[in-house]
């Protein structure tokens, strides 16, 4: 596989004592499926480690990237992030590098990963055929040009923000909110099947994020031919004090900070929405003059006020002085999963 290409054995006389065998681990983020875990192992093995050994490595490696593209104001770490996420909180912070407690936990990390069975379609159900079309683009078109699927089926979609989505539910019969739908504010997510009966339709939403859930129809704007991280630069207004503490503390991804009170109705620039886990990047003018992470439910697109090149130069090109207020850089992946309404 590719993502395994990066793996290089090296061989040298070096000055490690045990004379071990090093390596580069590439990307580990395909932790379910049954074949990359096989062949990372077999690449581990060759440098002497066992997997969980392998995969700490490649963790330590991803979060010291992670980091340093953090403060080179690097915008492409979409994938690195929704990589490291896969972990949760990662192993404790008092587990020594290395050590054999730290590996251990890596090995408890990789046994509680639902490993994909092989694909039966025969014994499938229902939701399961969807999530399998929605994987393969060619059998997709297959299935809609026969009449086995809608056309408007498998349609890449944004949800609304809070403000739109909490009264769109509530006057909802077949519907009720749940608190845990924030999570789904302004993210990206694929319908499955539309109920015209009732206006609503199945969303699943990948990423560190995996929930399936059934939401208004008229909640939900199409948004095909976007995928991953949007670049679209955009003035935003913060919400209240209230409001955004209460969309931190739902967030897995952000922990929330005595100084991020002073963001509270702040305007800024929108630099990335990242839809893997629900944030949105901001670049706040003087006198904050920083760069933080929020929850995109917690931010609204506004106009007027100073534009986007007025806004954009106000930070200058040197990144490197910005603060970040994603705490130690670290994804938490959220695994409740909202049922669908019965």
């Amino acid at each position: 596989m590719d993502n395994l290409s990066c793996m290089i054995v090296t061989f040298g006389a070096g000055k490690d004592v045990d004379n071990k065998k090093g390596f580069i681990p590439g990307p580990f983020d395909a932790p379910t499926h049954g074949g990359f875990r096989k062949a990372y192992a077999a690449m581990a093995d060759r440098a002497g480690l066992t997997l969980e050994a392998a995969v700490e490595q490649r963790y330590d490696a991803a979060r010291k990237t992670r980091v340093e593209s953090v403060m080179n104001g690097q915008d492409d770490m979409a994938e690195l992030r929704a990589e490291i996420s896969n972990f949760g909180e990662g192993p404790p912070k008092d587990l020594v590098e290395g050590s054999p407690e730290r590996t251990q936990w890596f090995k408890k990390w990789l046994e509680s990963q639902d490993v994909e069975p092989q694909i039966d379609p025969a014994n499938m159900t229902r939701d399961q055929l969807l999530e399998l079309l929605e994987r393969d683009p060619d059998m997709l078109a297959m299935a809609q040009a026969q009449g086995f699927v809608s056309q408007t089926a498998m349609r890449t979609v944004r949800v609304a923000g809070m403000e739109e989505l909490k009264p769109a539910v509530e006057a909802h019969k077949a519907l009720k909110w749940d608190q845990r739908l924030m999570a789904v504010c302004g993210r990206q997510g694929r319908v499955l099947q539309d109920d015209s009966s009732d206006g609503t339709s199945q969303v699943r939403f990948r990423g560190n994020f995996s929930a399936t859930v059934w939401l208004p129809t008229s909640a939900l704007a199409d948004d095909s031919g976007a995928s991953g991280n949007s670049t679209r630069r955009r003035n935003v207004l913060v919400s209240s004090e209230e409001e955004l503490r209460a969309a931190v503390e739902k967030s897995t991804v952000v922990e929330w900070k005595d100084k991020m009170n002073k963001l509270a109705g702040q305007r800024g620039l929108a630099l990335e929405d990242d839809t893997s886990d629900g944030t949105t990047c901001i670049r706040f003018p003087p006198p904050l003059d920083l760069t933080a992470w929020l929850p995109t439910c917690a931010v609204t697109d506004v106009e007027g006020g100073p534009d986007i090149e007025e806004l954009d130069g106000d930070f200058g090109d040197d990144e490197g002085e910005e603060e970040e207020l994603d705490g130690d850089d670290e994804l938490v992946a959220l695994r409740a999963v909202i049922a669908a309404p019965t």
